[in-house]
């Protein structure tokens, strides 16, 4: 999708840390007046949509993007170099409120990475393909009237969306897709320790498990990246780069303002058109001309958790004591818009290590060239192991098969750069210095299905302005304490494999992040869960499918059309109705597929 030429100059600006002129914007063509479905976002669920919707050559869309082109951005396609795309011009640079129940460590105050430009988010994650447990699904279907979205309905598309190959011999024999257009593989990089962190979590009681997307992801597996030799393969890649596609334009550089209305003399508001600022960066768009693009069908809302709730709200869609407050005319008073946001937390734990891991300077010229043939360290986001287990805190979700713990293996100890400029730590948390910077392993626990359920509002009536984020991390007790018996857990069984297990003369010293408590006390990890949950960017849930007779649902499960209005729709995490158990990106993509069938059923 990019030559080797253009990859090697634009990898040689990565490495000198120069920053990469944006390209274009996407389509070339004059925007037509009017088209049959407008799609905003074009991230994993929106472009997964257009692309899908675009394959009945009789309809056209308009994919609109608030960020630029992302083609030709080499550190984009490159594994090894996600944690320099935070804080960039690929990323909406959200903040949350202050949490009062935990995150000291961070001076309460989360950083969302949130990806803005052609791919979305799925430029930004650690590329992670997870399905999460069957339960989560069944569990939306019959807990909360998610009908048409249970395990046996989802799981086709599942199948339907993946490439698989890669993996061999290593899937489930009749859950995997070989045929679809996201490309799967194991990690090709792994640190010379793999093997013996396996053995270590296997000797604690976990079942090896080859296919954690297979039936039941409990155990301890090799992860699974949604990577292809070595390079990220978001679903960009797969449906828009390289592809001519004439009834699908793609407009990059465009904010879309407001969701237009026609509501004169309808019971139910009729969504007619989006209005749309063109520009290269935020000023240049604030300035601009407003232009009202029509739609024949639907508009379809796929710009994220945090930007679909508040553009329904800035549209004029959402609570209406809210809405008046800042003098935004009530469109549809729908209190569920912005509520019920949920994000996954972790707690990670480090060791030094004697052998190679991911450094702040892995990206040598000689790694660089080794990634463009599909080999070493910067072909994989370092995310080599993970696994799943119960800790006994959630014993309704052990009844179904959900695990309330994931653990990550992240093949890099305490990176300074990351640890500070990117997630924010505090100064007096950090560890000493002779800690920093060194070889080292992390393992982070991170928290299932957090019963804990925050909100986003506005901020103001304009969508330039970041929307208030308030997580609520850990105000419901049971997360605390899967926390910390998550936490105890992997801490216990790594000291025991160091001391005299597989790790033996491999992992060294555990890397201490400023707690000041003896080890393994009561109050050591009471600080471990006050003072280092950190996001693990999953923030959904905000605008959740259900039944109207659910207050707090925002859309149909059976038609994701927006309860009370006409001809608009949601396709992105903010319908889940629950956070997935799992890392969101391959059921956002999920979500895409089922979208473009149940839109395509409604017009036959």
């Amino acid at each position: 999708f990019v030559t080797e030429r253009k990859m090697r100059v634009l990898l040689l600006f990565v490495l000198l840390g120069l920053s990469v002129a944006d390209p274009p914007t996407c389509s070339q063509k004059p925007l037509r007046k009017s088209y049959d479905f407008i799609v905003v976002g074009a991230g994993t669920a929106g472009t997964t949509v257009a692309a899908r919707l675009a394959e009945d050559k009789r309809v056209s869309v308009l994919l609109v993007e608030a960020g630029p082109e992302t083609e030709e951005r080499g550190d984009v396609h490159m594994p090894g170099a996600v944690a320099t795309l935070q804080k960039g011009n690929l990323d909406w640079q959200f903040k949350t409120t202050k949490q009062e129940n935990c995150c000291d460590a961070i001076d309460n105050v989360g950083h969302w990475p949130r990806g803005k430009g052609v791919g979305g988010t799925s430029n930004l994650n650690y590329m992670l393909w997870t399905r999460g447990s069957r339960g989560t699904y069944d569990r939306w279907a019959e807990d909360f009237g998610a009908v048409g979205w249970s395990w046996k309905d989802v799981e086709p598309y599942f199948i339907r969306m993946e490439d698989a190959t890669a993996l061999g011999e290593n899937v489930h024999p009749t859950s995997r897709g070989f045929s679809g257009p996201i490309k799967v593989e194991n990690p090709i990089w792994r640190a010379e320790y793999h093997e013996a962190l396996l053995q270590t979590q296997i000797q604690d009681g976990m079942v090896f498990n080859k296919d954690y997307n297979g039936e039941n992801p409990e155990g301890v597996s090799v992860t699974q990246l949604n990577t292809f030799k070595g390079k990220r393969w978001t679903p960009a890649v797969a449906h828009l780069y390289g592809k001519q596609v004439s009834n699908l334009e793609v407009l990059a550089n465009a904010m879309v303002t407001r969701v237009v209305f026609d509501n004169e003399g309808v019971s139910e508001p009729i969504a007619t058109g989006v209005a749309i600022k063109l520009g290269k960066t935020t000023e240049e768009q604030q300035a601009a001309e407003e232009i009202i693009v029509s739609v024949r069908r639907d508009v379809i809302l796929s710009a994220g958790s945090i930007g679909t709730p508040q553009l329904l709200m800035v549209s004029g869609v959402g609570p209406k004591a809210d809405l008046e407050k800042l003098d935004i005319p009530v469109i549809k008073d729908l209190p569920g818009v912005g509520q019920g946001l949920e994000d996954h937390v972790m707690i990670c734990q480090s060791w030094q290590s004697n052998k190679e891991t991911i450094l702040a300077t892995s990206g040598t010229p000689e790694n660089v060239n080794a990634w463009m043939k599909g080999e070493g360290i910067l072909t994989g986001s370092g995310l080599s192991q993970v696994s799943w287990f119960h800790t006994g805190a959630r014993p309704d979700l052990k009844q179904r098969n959900i695990p309330d713990i994931e653990v990550l293996v992240a093949d890099f100890g305490c990176i300074s750069v990351l640890f500070d400029a990117l997630v924010g730590v505090k100064k007096d948390h950090l560890p000493a210095e002779s800690q920093r910077d060194t070889h080292g392993v992390s393992l982070c626990s991170m928290l299932t299905q957090p019963e804990s359920v925050g909100e986003i509002k506005l901020a103001s009536k304009s969508v330039f302005d970041a929307p208030l984020l308030n997580p609520k991390y850990l105000s419901a007790s049971r997360d605390a304490e899967s926390l910390r018996r998550g936490i105890q857990r992997v801490f216990n069984f790594m000291n025991r494999s160091i001391e005299s297990g597989p790790l033996k003369g491999i992992l060294g010293d555990h890397i201490r992040y400023g707690n000041p408590h003896p080890v393994n006390s009561d109050a050591y990890w009471d600080y471990q869960v006050r003072n280092w949950p950190i996001t693990v960017y999953h923030p959904s849930c905000t605008a959740k499918m259900g039944p109207k007779s659910d207050p707090k649902s925002v859309v149909s499960p059976v038609s994701l059309k927006v309860h009370g209005t006409r001809n608009l729709r949601v396709v992105d995490a903010s319908i889940h109705p629950t956070v997935v158990a799992a890392h969101p990106h391959a059921p956002t993509v999920m979500c895409g597929e089922k979208a473009a069938d149940i839109i395509k059923n409604d017009y036959k």
